[in-house]
Formats: C-alpha cells, structure tokens, sequence
C-alpha cells in the first residue's frame, strides 16, 4: 500500500514498480535504466533505477532525486 496524496494504492504484497524494473533490467539486459515520478508510490521505482527524475510538483523530497524535472518530455530531453 502506497500513500498517494488523498489517495492509497493497493497492490499484492511484493508487487511495485521497483520489481517491475528489475524485472525488465533483467530481462533486456538493461545496464542503465531511468525513472521518471512524483509521488510516494514510486519510492520502490527510485530505489530500482539509476537515474531518477522528479516532478518538481510532486510532493517528493530533494534528496530522493538526481534531476528536477517539469515535465517527461524534460526527462527524455536529459537521457538522450
């Protein structure tokens, strides 16, 4: 469960974005993986990936991100 501003996302136990991408990684042979968010639920995600990007909106805090970003267009603009 994933305490998303008004909200709450519930997912089976052991199921987050984090484990998705691992899951990919593995399975492309991904050496570098970036992830883009902006609230709560995407800690699992931050944690999985080596890049992160944060919505400057979100309510996420500085040191969970290693770009600020306004938009994902902003975050494909820096990958690239």
């Amino acid at each position: 469960m994933f305490q998303n501003g008004w909200y709450l996302d519930l997912v089976s136990r052991g199921c987050s974005k984090g484990k998705g991408i691992h899951i990919i990684k593995k399975a492309y042979s991904l050496e570098v993986v970036a992830g883009a968010g902006d609230f709560l639920n995407n800690l699992p995600m931050f944690e999985a990936v080596d890049v992160s990007y944060v919505m400057r909106q979100g309510n996420l805090s500085a040191d969970l991100r290693d770009h600020w970003i306004d938009s994902l267009y902003e975050a494909l603009e820096k990958s690239i």
